[in-house]
C-alpha cells in the first residue's frame, strides 16, 4: 500500500506520533527507584549511578535521529511549536534553524564540555539530560563558565536574538547565573551528570567543586556546589522540567532522578555546602607563568575528618611543593628557557581517610620581549583550517596588563552587510601575554589553547569574512577587507610578523606570515623582536657649582648602532662642550 500526504496530513501524522511518544513515557515505571529507597550520602548516590547508568545514546548530528530532533521536543516553546526556547535568554527561536552558519540556535552542553574534555562523542558529549536549546551568541558568552552568583547583568547585543535575557556574568571572574526561572533546572542537570558519570568504562568521572575553577582547567570539576545547592531549593522542578523528563525518558530510556526526587539532593550533598566529611580543595589554580618568572600558587583546601595533606603526584622538576598544614601548600618554581610548553599537574588532597585529586595543566611561556613594545593590543595570528579550525589570538604587549572589557571581537560575513555584534571579551589580559577566541568544535590542539570556546558567528569565517578587533566599539585592528567579499586567506594560518607591533585598521599582508593548513605551532603564544639598540646616556649630571669655581661634567653615553655624537642644545653661554668621540 502506498500512501500520499498533504502537508496538513503529515503535520498531524508528527503531532500524533509526538503526543503517543509522550503518552507511553509519561512517568518512571513502578519501582524505578526501588534500588535507592532508604539511602543517602554516596551509597544513595552509587544506587542512583546504577539505575541511570548504561542509557540509549544519540548522536550528535546524524541523518537519523540526533539530538538536535530530541531537543526540538524537550525545549519546544509551549506558546510557538514551531520554536524552541533559549536556556539562559528565554528567546524564541525558530527550531528549523539548527545553527544555520549562525542566524539559528545552537546545543548548550550545560556541564561544560571543557569540563572533563569530552567533546561531542556518544555519552556526556550527547546526553540530552544536560543539553539545551540557546541562543548562540548568548551561548557563546557563557562559555564554560562556573555556575555561580553572578553581578553583571547579561544583555545581548548580537546575533539574530537579541535583548535582555534576565541572566548574569561577572567581569572579575569567570562565572554565569542563569535567569531565575531555570536556576533549579541548571543545579539538577549538573546534580545529575555528577550522579551519571563516575569513571567507569572509560566515562569521565565529573564531581561538583566549591571553587570557581579556571577557564582553561580541563578537569572534570564543575561548581559552584553552594550556588548550586541554594538555585535547587529556590527553583523547584516545574511542570515544563517534568515533562522534559519524560520526554528524555522516551528516547534515552533513563531519567533524571533530581527532578523526580528533589528531596535526593540534600540527602547526597547536604543544605548548602560540601560534605564535612570529605576534602575539597578551595583554590584555583594558576595556569601560566613566563620564562625566568617566579610562579606561585597558594593551594587551600578544607573538609575532611582529619589533619589535611596535600601532595604533588605530578609536577615538573623545577616546581616545589611547600606544604604549610591546616589545608595549605605552596607550589612554587622558576621555570628556564629549556621548560616551555605545557606540564600536566597533578596535586592530591587527603585527609587519611579519603582522597580527592585536582589536575590542570600549567604552560609555560616565553620570556616576555614586551616592554611596552606596543601601545595597543593587536590581533597576532589567524587559524582559518579544515572544518571547524577557526581561531583569533589577540596579543599584549603594551607593558602593562589590560583589561579586556572593553574590546570585542566582529565579523562582517562574505565582505557585506554590518559587523556582527561581536564577542565581548572579559578578564584581565597579562603584559606579554595572548588571549585566544576559538570555535567550540576546532580540534584538541585549538582547544588546548582556548580562553573562549565559542561556535558564534564570529569564528565561523571561511578565508573572506573580514574580522577586527574594536575598543569600546572603536575599530582598532583588522585581518581583511571590510566591504570586499575577496578571498584573502582561505586554509592558512596567518600569523603577525614579530616586528609588528602596534594594530592597524588597514589590513596590510607584508605585516603577517603565511602557513599551511591548521598549523597551529604558534597559537597561544607571540614575541615581539627586540627593540632596535638606542643610545642612552651612562652618566648622571653634575647639578651645582660654586660661584668662581670650575664645573666639569664628564659626560658619557653608550649603545645605539652607529657613532655618538653628543651636542649642547641648550647651556648658558659661560659653558662650553667638547665632544671628545667614542
Amino acid at each position: 500500500m502506498i500512501l500520499n500526504f498533504t502537508n496538513f496530513q503529515r503535520g498531524l501524522l508528527s503531532l500524533a506520533l509526538i503526543l503517543f511518544h509522550f503518552a507511553v513515557s509519561a512517568q518512571a515505571p513502578a519501582g524505578y527507584y526501588d534500588n535507592a529507597a532508604g539511602k543517602s550520602g554516596e551509597e544513595l548516590k552509587a544506587a542512583l549511578y546504577n539505575i541511570i547508568k548504561g542509557h540509549v545514546e544519540y548522536p550528535y548530528s546524524s541523518s537519523s535521529t540526533d539530538v538536535w530532533d530530541i531537543l526540538k521536543e524537550t525545549d519546544r516553546d509551549p506558546n510557538n511549536p514551531q520554536n524552541v526556547i533559549g536556556l539562559y535568554s528565554n528567546f524564541s527561536m525558530d527550531a528549523a534553524a539548527e545553527y544555520n552558519n549562525g542566524d539559528g540556535w545552537n546545543r548548550e552542553h550545560v556541564w561544560a564540555q571543557s569540563r572533563g574534555d569530552f567533546g561531542t562523542s556518544p555519552g556526556p558529549g550527547t546526553d540530552v539530560h544536560h543539553l539545551r536549546a540557546t541562543d548562540i551568541s548568548t551561548n557563546s558568552a557563557r562559555g564554560n563558565r562556573t555556575f555561580a552568583e553572578s553581578d553583571v547583568p547579561y544583555i545581548d547585543g548580537s546575533g539574530t536574538y537579541q535583548g535582555a535575557t534576565g541572566s548574569f556574568t561577572s567581569y572579575d571572574q569567570s562565572t554565569w547565573e542563569p535567569r531565575a526561572e531555570v536556576k533549579g533546572d541548571v543545579a539538577r542537570m549538573i546534580f545529575y551528570m555528577a550522579t551519571r558519570y563516575e569513571g567507569f568504562e572509560g566515562e569521565p568521572d565529573l564531581e561538583i567543586v566549591e571553587y570557581i575553577p579556571s577557564l582553561s582547567d580541563k578537569a572534570p570539576y564543575h561548581g559552584k556546589l553552594s550556588d548550586l545547592l541554594a538555585w535547587h531549593a529556590e527553583d523547584p522542578v516545574s511542570s515544563l522540567e517534568l515533562q522534559r523528563n519524560d520526554i528524555i525518558y522516551g528516547y534515552q530510556q533513563n531519567r533524571n532522578p533530581f527532578i523526580d526526587h528533589p528531596e535526593y539532593v540534600t540527602l547526597i550533598w547536604g543544605e548548602g555546602t560540601p560534605n564535612p566529611q570529605e576534602p575539597y580543595f578551595t583554590s584555583t589554580p594558576v595556569t601560566n607563568v613566563r620564562e625566568g618568572d617566579l610562579y606561585t600558587y597558594n593551594i587551600t583546601a578544607a573538609g575532611g575528618e582529619g589533619s589535611l595533606s596535600i601532595v604533588a603526584t605530578q609536577i615538573p622538576a623545577w616546581l616545589t611543593l611547600t606544604n604549610q598544614g591546616s589545608g595549605m601548600a605552596e607550589l612554587s618554581g622558576t621555570p628556564s628557557a629549556m621548560d616551555e610548553g605545557n606540564f600536566d599537574i597533578e596535586l592530591t588532597l587527603t585527609d587519611g581517610i579519603s582522597t580527592v585529586t585536582q589536575v590542570y595543566v600549567l604552560t609555560v611561556l616565553p620570556a616576555s620581549t614586551g616592554g611596552g613594545l606596543a601601545e595597543e593590543l593587536f590581533i597576532s595570528e589567524y587559524v582559518e583550517g579544515s572544518s571547524f579550525n577557526k581561531a583569533i589570538e589577540i596579543a599584549n604587549f603594551t607593558g602593562a596588563a589590560v583589561d579586556l572589557s572593553t574590546y570585542t571581537l566582529k565579523k562582517q560575513t562574505n565582505g557585506a552587510g554590518d559587523w556582527s555584534g561581536g564577542i565581548v571579551l572579559s578578564g584581565m589580559l597579562a603584559d606579554g601575554d595572548v588571549y585566544v577566541i576559538a570555535h567550540s568544535s576546532a580540534s584538541a590542539d585549538v582547544q588546548a589553547q582556548a580562553d573562549i570556546l565559542t561556535g558564534s558567528t564570529e569564528v565561523n569565517f571561511n578565508g573572506n569574512d573580514a574580522v577586527a578587533l574594536f575598543k569600546s566599539d572603536v575599530l582598532l585592528d583588522i585581518v581583511g577587507v571590510f566591504n570586499d567579499a575577496s578571498v584573502f586567506a582561505q586554509d592558512v594560518t596567518l600569523v603577525r610578523k614579530s616586528t609588528i607591533t602596534s594594530p592597524n585598521t588597514v589590513y596590510t599582508v607584508s605585516e603577517w606570515d603565511t602557513y599551511a593548513k591548521d598549523t597551529f605551532t604558534d597559537l597561544g603564544r607571540h614575541t615581539l623582536d627586540a627593540p632596535v639598540d638606542v643610545p642612552y646616556f651612562t652618566s648622571v649630571p653634575v647639578d651645582t657649582v660654586q660661584a668662581g669655581s670650575l664645573y666639569t661634567y664628564n659626560v658619557t653615553a653608550e649603545g645605539g648602532e652607529d657613532t655618538l655624537s653628543i651636542v649642547a642644545t641648550q647651556i648658558p653661554a659661560w659653558l662650553t662642550l667638547t665632544n671628545q668621540g667614542s
